[in-house]
């Protein structure tokens, strides 16, 4: 496979460092699987006779780019999955949600006549992101709400001059992963992420910059996991075995357990570095939170890390964990 990942990018996602490069390689993944997924969707709902589907090609006809562009938004996994799970189902998927693509590619031609909904964007030193509560598929990560971009503004900006002056190994390739924010409303903060939405991390208002920077860190790392595993397997097809870590109740299978123990040993890396390099007011939450997330982390990491089911990428990944969960 084109995308398949290296011993060397592998320890990257391993030792937290991931690097602005292995982010666009994954990037370029999830888009090659983006399109894989609208070419099965087309085929299996009409091919060029759907007029969404015609009038996209001709914008790909006049500039290939902007096509690319909008079949790597987080939102285009979702409606695929979706509507293919309809197709199964003999229902008729939703074309008219091409019919927006294309009227969004429209747009960026220059055309004139073409009308798509604006959404405001946030800039936070290199991060660049659309806030967008308005995208019917959203609905995957729950209640979505109009945003006040300028709280956004305000919260995102001190999260980001936060991560930075913690110098969070991760933080350039944050910028260079998330492209959307999806506002939930909550009430309390919650943050969520989708295998199938990369780029797109949902959230709800910014109501402390330290919770923020925090699930940017969580975030990213499901959303790179997720991407390195649709490339180089994490975990083998055929295990059925089922873990018990303690941030969830119940059991979860092998995958899962991975997903937190890696992204939870980039929220207990986040503490450490609070703890030595953030504000003297946030030590005792910061030591509190670091304690938290280590130990519990580390005996999950323990348990699963000769688990018949892991690939050699698999425990390449877990060990590497447990050599930072490790350290002090």
């Amino acid at each position: 496979m084109a995308h398949e990942l290296g011993v060397a990018e592998l320890d990257q996602l391993a030792r937290g460092r991931i690097s602005v490069a292995l982010t666009e390689k994954l990037a370029d993944a999830e888009l090659s699987k983006q399109k894989l997924l609208f070419e099965a969707v087309r085929r299996r709902s009409g091919g060029e006779s759907v007029r969404g589907v015609r009038l996209l090609a001709e914008v790909e006809r006049e500039d290939p780019r902007v096509v690319a562009e909008l079949l790597a938004l987080p939102q285009v996994g979702v409606w695929a999955v979706e509507s293919l799970q309809r197709l199964r189902r003999g229902d008729v998927a939703d074309m008219g949600f091409v019919e927006r693509l294309a009227a969004a590619g429209a747009l960026r031609l220059g055309k004139a006549g073409v009308e798509v909904r604006g959404l405001p964007r946030i800039q936070a030193g290199k991060l660049s992101v659309v806030l967008d509560g308005e995208e019917p598929y959203f609905r995957i990560f729950g209640e979505c709400e109009r945003p006040d971009a300028n709280r956004w503004q305000d919260g995102l900006s001190a999260a980001w001059e936060l991560l930075r002056r913690l110098d969070i190994p991760c933080t350039d390739a944050i910028a260079a992963g998330v492209t959307t924010l999806v506002p939930l409303r909550a009430g309390r903060f919650v943050s969520a992420t989708s295998a199938w939405a990369w780029g797109a991390i949902a959230m709800s208002a910014p109501d402390d910059p330290v919770r923020v920077a925090e699930a940017l860190v969580h975030e990213f790392h499901h959303l790179a996991l997720n991407a390195a595993d649709d490339v180089t397997r994490m975990t083998r097809p055929d295990d059925t075995s089922m873990w018990r870590p303690p941030w969830r109740a119940g059991p979860r299978p092998l995958l899962a357990t991975l997903q937190g123990c890696y992204a939870f040993t980039a929220v207990a890396g986040f503490w450490r570095d609070m703890l030595r390099a953030g504000p003297p007011e946030q030590a005792g939450r910061a030591r509190a939170r670091l304690e938290r997330w280590s130990a519990g982390t580390l005996a999950t990491a323990d348990a699963i890390a000769d688990a018949p089911g892991l690939t050699p990428a698999g425990r390449q990944i877990v060990y590497g964990l447990r050599d930072r969960l490790r350290t002090p």
